[in-house]
């Protein structure tokens, strides 16, 4: 029987699933946290599409002519990667291994490990000193970029930091043919011929959290030419800011632009700190900006990358902790304890006649040994607890597939 399927047996010989490893909370508390919202690629406004392409879509049109560039991925970024086994499901692996005593083949205990990401950790280095991402002092989050940081610094709940100062309020004043209204929050902006449009915008972008470039939310702006529309924005005023950066010694700014190239150049050590080198959970990889992460779970998805490595770490790991590991043909297996003859073992009846059946030449299952036993009126519990010390104080190797073999 494969790893899969059983990993310990109890006083009344049911086997249990190592899939059990899978009900434990293994992974850090972490991963179980609020997911960062990164701008995803093809990220778009609802709204910014016109009214032939949202039909056409519906309709399936051109769906089969369609022939998108594929993201490169294979592009070298300049980092490195490797994939060891989580800490956690590895030590749940060993106490498994010593409730039950049964004896696996490395092969198949990393295959386990291997099949979910939460049971594995990435180790990510960089290949140049000079290469680094930024690490978020507030978030946890990892950016590529000193300008992605910040962008993503006002894109997200950092008002602890950043205080709004009403400076003014202006009517807008001359014949004005169209505006703009935003895709998101439907909020009426100024048109481009606008003084000070740039600044409005910049503030609606950071004041309602939007998580998009200034270019491409000005882009998905929807433009209204509706006369009512645009007489019920020219009667309200346009407002000016002034933006507060509250540190030790408070700084103010006149618009978020200026706001946000002096983070980037006099404050950016206030709120992020370099790394050429993290590991973390492979199912985590939310908190690092791509295309690094799309690299990772490229690397992470084909095994063949990486299996090798697992396999050495898991056996190195094993060796430290004291498991008892030993080949047999081509195959290494790991058990608890150290193999133990039996030969000048003092045995009663029970154990000889275990002792007997396993010698006997044939392969003997445990199925099969309780059965040929019962036959002899032995006691079903008191076989199970005999065979169970046997096989943990190392005289009889059980295998995953329930075979018994003498040590």
């Amino acid at each position: 029987m494969p790893v899969r399927e059983v990993l310990q047996m109890n006083e009344e010989g049911a086997e249990v699933d190592l899939s059990s490893l899978e009900n434990f909370s293994l992974s850090p508390d972490w991963t179980g946290s609020k997911k960062p919202n990164f701008p995803q690629k093809n990220e778009h406004f609802q709204g910014s599409k016109n009214k032939d392409s949202r039909n056409r879509a519906r309709s399936g049109q051109n769906r089969k002519k369609a022939n998108h560039p594929k993201r490169n991925i294979n592009f070298d970024l300049g980092w490195s990667f490797a994939i060891i086994p989580n800490v956690k499901i590895l030590q749940t692996i060993k106490l498994k291994l010593k409730e039950t005593g049964i004896t696996y083949s490395l092969r198949e205990i990393t295959d386990v490990i291997a099949a979910k990401n939460e049971r594995l950790m990435v180790k990510i280095a960089s290949k140049n000193p000079e290469n680094q991402m930024w690490k978020s002092k507030t978030s946890d989050l990892y950016f590529m970029s000193q300008e992605s940081a910040v962008n993503h610094f006002f894109s997200t709940e950092e008002k602890t930091f950043i205080e709004c100062k009403l400076i003014e309020e202006v009517m807008p004043k001359g014949n004005f043919m169209y505006i703009f209204q935003c895709p998101i929050t439907k909020e009426l902006l100024p048109p481009t011929s606008f003084h000070g449009f740039e600044d409005v915008v910049r503030h609606h972008i950071y004041s309602n959290r939007i998580k998009s470039t200034h270019k491409k939310f000005i882009a998905s702006l929807l433009k209204i030419e509706d006369k009512e529309k645009i007489d019920l924005w020219a009667k309200s005023p346009i407002k000016r800011y002034s933006y507060l950066l509250k540190m030790e010694e408070n700084k103010e700014f006149q618009s978020i632009e200026a706001l946000k190239l002096a983070i980037e150049k006099d404050f950016f050590s206030n709120f992020f700190v370099s790394k050429n080198s993290l590991t973390i959970a492979a199912n985590n990889l939310s908190i690092i900006e791509s295309p690094l992460r799309a690299q990772i779970e490229s690397f992470i998805s084909d095994k063949r990358k990486w299996s090798r490595e697992l396999f050495t770490s898991c056996l190195v790991s094993l060796k430290r902790s004291k498991y008892c590991i030993f080949k047999k043909g081509e195959i290494i297996y790991v058990r608890q304890a150290n193999r133990k003859s039996i030969e000048n073992f003092k045995t009663k009846k029970l154990t000889s006649e275990i002792i007997a059946i396993i010698s006997s030449g044939s392969k003997v299952s445990k199925k099969s040994l309780l059965t040929k036993l019962q036959q002899k009126e032995f006691d079903l519990k008191e076989l199970v607890l005999e065979l169970k010390w046997l096989v943990k104080e190392g005289y009889i190797n059980e295998y995953s597939d329930s075979s018994l073999e003498l040590n």
